[in-house]
């Protein structure tokens, strides 16, 4: 159950500090389920609903309540106990986990989870050929706590159609920035790391982008590949395609400890579970080190277990961090549990308050005013 120290010290932040708490990681959809989007959601949003009228077995309660795993992310030595256990991913979700957690969904059960954890904007994730932003769009786009992620197939598109495809997503919708996940979609961050064709769609990416005020949102870590591989034969390409190594820490820095990425290119990045998500072995050190030496790098803090985050944190300060819970599969609630005590084992009695409006907030919203700003100069 959420500790009810951690419920004061929100509520605290938002009334004392005017803290607006931003989740910068929110699947609205399982990202490779394959049903019928159209039944898929009525079907979940009057069951959540019918649950709740009836007062039954499902109610607000699941949003607090933690599970053993949920537990271990709040250990000091969970990296440690993982591998000794030979590395097992304990942060991830087993495939009936991933149908537990998108059982309900829909505009009600994301805000009803929202409202308990004190969440004033979560930012909704789409991931070609998947979940495609319109099926999203179409289901959330009555309610205005939302902002919006579009994507790109970087294998099934052609080049020109990259740049359209962007440019009809910030047409038609309320967009900040771009995801792609290497893991699933298949490539190396770094365009030059594969083949030129893919090299070149990334480029574009990336470049309209920097165009466009946009950020560029990364996984990085492990997916469990293997676990949804049943998932994956309804996408031929990418059954083939996807594997665990694309999104590595290995995958984004040099032998020489930089990262050919983010020396490129200037646009804004969010890395997404700070460069970890399960791996095994985590060099502290160097993802400090990435956050420390690039300014327009920034990473979330979705799959984090409390002893990683608050290493970093302690390393590299809080100012390029933001919370994101990795929900639905995630409890909102539960990773923002993890983060505050994150901070609060990395931070400075005197600045608790300080590093928490940063990583809960501030930080993300300063990113999109640099959005605002550039539009009003072309304006």
């Amino acid at each position: 159950m959420m500790d009810k120290k951690y419920l004061r010290i929100l509520n605290k932040l938002v009334q004392q500090r005017a803290l607006e708490i931003v989740d910068v990681h929110v699947h609205p959809f399982d990202v490779v389920e394959t049903s019928d989007f159209n039944h898929y959601h009525k079907l979940n949003e009057l069951l959540y609903q019918h649950k709740q009228v009836k007062g039954e077995k499902y109610n607000l309660n699941i949003f607090r309540n933690t599970r053993l795993m949920d537990r271990l992310k709040l250990n000091r030595y969970a990296n440690e106990m993982m591998r000794f256990f030979d590395g097992k991913n304990w942060f991830g979700l087993s495939d009936k986990g991933c149908s537990d957690s998108y059982l309900y969904i829909g505009i009600k059960r994301l805000v009803d989870e929202m409202k308990m954890a004190n969440i004033k904007k979560d930012v909704l994730l789409s991931v070609e050929p998947f979940n495609k932003l319109k099926d999203i769009y179409k289901y959330y786009k009555h309610a205005r706590q939302f902002y919006y992620l579009a994507s790109v197939d970087v294998h099934q598109m052609n080049k020109y159609e990259i740049e359209m495809y962007l440019a009809w997503q910030m047409d038609n919708y309320p967009i900040v920035g771009i995801k792609l996940h290497p893991n699933l979609q298949g490539f190396y961050p770094f365009p030059n790391d594969n083949n030129d064709l893919v090299a070149e769609k990334l480029h574009k990416v990336y470049e309209f982008a920097a165009n466009n005020g946009l950020y560029v949102m990364l996984h990085s870590g492990l997916s469990e590949i293997p676990m949804i591989d049943q998932k994956l034969k309804e996408f031929p390409v990418y059954h083939e395609l996807a594997d665990d190594k694309f999104g590595l820490l290995s995958s984004y820095v040099d032998e020489n400890g930089n990262a050919p990425l983010f020396e490129k290119y200037e646009n804004t990045f969010i890395i997404a579970h700070l460069f970890y998500s399960g791996s095994k072995y985590t060099d502290v050190d160097q993802i400090s080190s990435i956050l420390q030496k690039y300014p327009h790098v920034y990473a979330d803090t979705s799959n984090v277990p409390a002893n990683i985050l608050s290493a970093v944190i302690q390393k590299a300060g809080p100012s390029k961090i933001m919370f994101g819970s990795n929900a639905l599969y995630n409890k909102q609630l539960v990773e923002l549990l993890v983060t505050l005590k994150s901070i609060e084992y990395s931070a400075p009695a005197t600045k608790f308050d300080e590093y928490c409006v940063a990583v809960l907030g501030n930080n993300f919203n300063s990113v999109i005013a640099q959005k605002s700003k550039q539009e009003s100069m072309y304006a």
